[in-house]
């Protein structure tokens, strides 16, 4: 039996992004499996020799999020094989995949509705809409996807309540941590977490956690007034800790900071 051909589509995986990390980690594991071939469609990025999967890439800017390049990389990695193609972004970048039947006509909305592949999803939710559920627009682009994952038991948990337990399961409703693998996503001391938690927090202190990278898209500022309003809604009885990844490119934190 041949393989299923196994696209992925996120940020490229040689670029230094959280989502194009992940992806390119997925992709390495999955090149592993004998029942996928594996390829990557990378928004920017230039490919790299030291990956084991063949990679496609069109530009960061001014292209969308594929839509415009799919269906040929589609018909050059698999031909008329049916197989899957898995997005590693976040919902709102993806409607026009998962719901082609709202596109104008076209050849972009008779490719995506011919059945080609399933649509698998890994989706980084980390935030709830109205009513602890996720907004409409998002429950109906979840709808169009044949296979559903998610970074947390949260998230997962917060994807059943929003289109329902029968639609999650036959969509294989499921959640994977991003230390799936721990050669790659070494675990911390825990011991030694939880001593230096103990001499930051104390009994009835308030703890706000901010977890954030060092892109444009973050809004340093917007979190540093939020934190200013609770310190002066409950004093010292608050603590702020903000996780940062290791700074890259043209950031300066002092600077943000300062700001």
């Amino acid at each position: 039996m041949l393989p299923t051909p196994l696209l992925f589509l996120g940020d490229s995986p040689d670029l230094a992004t959280g989502l194009g990390r992940i992806g390119r980690d997925l992709a390495t594991l999955a090149s592993r499996l004998p029942e996928f071939r594996v390829g990557y469609l990378g928004r920017g990025g230039n490919g790299s020799r030291q990956l084991p999967f063949v990679q496609y890439n069109f530009g960061q800017y001014g292209e969308g999020w594929g839509e415009g390049v799919l269906p040929r990389v589609w018909d050059d990695f698999a031909k008329d094989v049916r197989g899957v193609v898995l997005t590693i972004w976040d919902i709102s970048r993806l409607s026009w995949f998962a719901t082609p039947h709202l596109l104008p006509q076209g050849d972009l909305r008779s490719f995506l509705t011919t059945g080609h592949f399933e649509r698998w999803g890994y989706f980084p939710i980390d935030a709830t809409g109205p009513n602890d559920r996720l907004p409409s627009a998002a429950q109906r682009t979840l709808l169009g996807y044949d296979r559903i994952l998610t970074y947390s038991r949260w998230a997962g948990d917060l994807v059943r309540r929003s289109i329902g337990d029968q639609a999650a399961d036959r969509r294989k409703l499921d959640w994977i941590p991003h230390g799936m693998n721990l050669r790659l996503f070494a675990p911390q001391d825990k011991r030694e977490a939880r001593k230096v938690f103990r001499e930051f927090v104390h009994a009835n202190d308030l703890l706000v956690g901010v977890v954030m990278t060092n892109q444009a898209r973050k809004d340093w500022g917007l979190t540093a007034a939020i934190c200013q309003e609770l310190l002066r809604l409950y004093g010292k009885r608050i603590r702020f800790w903000w996780h940062t990844d290791v700074l890259m490119r043209h950031w300066s934190l002092n600077a943000l900071l300062d700001d």
